[in-house]
């Protein structure tokens, strides 16, 4: 699947003004669901294909932003607990070491207006976006963990079981940028979303909804070393070819949780779900346009 994302990205940035980028990080979770008691973090891999701002029907613009993520199995927090828990001489109470993978997709489109546009690289941009998530976690025991206590029973349900995510998200969005030289660029942007999201896990056999809000900042510098102008008589064309190097922070947080038993929405007191996600990226794209 992977491949075949890849190959359409590439496919499409022979077209459209585009970027390729591959990041690495740190995700967190937190949130009483999973058998999940205490936040967990680990290495976190994503795989973009980047349309940040191309003008249509002149300061009107669009961008878009699809993003495959891949994070190894997580299982710090329990060994955490553990260690404390025996420094406290509670070794007893010991959490079982889950395994959590997170794996998905993550889609937006942005629609906007220049208030400022004084070339390609000097812009500040205001607009609404709008997104759909699709990721999911796996769960298991650690096949190593021989844990058999009141604690590890109750968290255990959860072995072998994968919850599934379907989120959308409406908000507004900013982007600019400024031309440092006739190379260089720093571009900016800022996501604030309202997201909705229903929630599934094949071992609880339920469903919940939830809403919550949706945070993302971006920063970063584009290098651009070839850029021309030529004209074809009919039209003209001005390839480019480019590279970015960036910083983003997303944060995905859910306070007003529903369970769905019997066809009814009950309220169901589970905390706040939050997922945090810390990525350094690179890229490249070339656009003939």
């Amino acid at each position: 699947m992977l491949k075949k994302f890849l190959l359409c990205g590439c496919l499409g940035s022979l077209f459209l003004q585009a970027d390729i980028e591959y990041g690495k990080g740190t995700f967190e979770m937190n949130g009483g669901f999973m058998g999940l008691t205490i936040p967990i973090s680990e290495d976190i891999e994503t795989y973009s294909l980047v349309n940040r701002h191309s003008n249509m029907f002149s300061d009107f613009y669009y961008g878009y932003n699809i993003t495959w993520l891949d994070s190894q199995n997580m299982k710090q927090a329990q060994q955490s607990y553990n260690n404390l828990n025996g420094m406290f001489g509670q070794g007893n109470q010991k959490l079982p070491s889950m395994d959590y993978r997170l794996q998905g997709l993550d889609a937006n489109l942005n629609l906007g207006y220049d208030l400022i546009h004084n070339s390609d690289k000097d812009f500040l941009g205001l607009g609404g976006v709008v997104g759909v998530s699709t990721p999911w976690i796996d769960s298991k025991k650690d096949s190593s963990d021989s844990t058999n206590n009141a604690v590890g029973v109750i968290a255990t349900g959860f072995e072998k079981s994968k919850t599934k995510f379907l989120t959308y998200k409406v908000g507004i969005s900013s982007i600019g940028s400024v031309g440092l030289n006739d190379y260089l660029s720093l571009y900016g942007s800022g996501t604030y979303a309202f997201q909705t999201a229903k929630i599934t896990n094949d071992y609880a056999s339920t469903d919940m909804s939830v809403n919550g809000t949706f945070n993302e900042f971006d920063i970063g510098i584009r290098f651009q070393p070839l850029n021309a102008n030529l004209d074809l008589g009919l039209f003209s064309i001005s390839p480019n070819l480019h590279g970015t190097l960036g910083y983003k922070i997303q944060n995905w947080s859910f306070d007003d949780v529903k369970i769905n038993t019997s066809g009814q929405n009950m309220p169901f007191d589970m905390g706040t779900m939050e997922f945090d996600s810390k990525i350094i990226y690179a890229g490249f794209g070339y656009s003939f346009f």
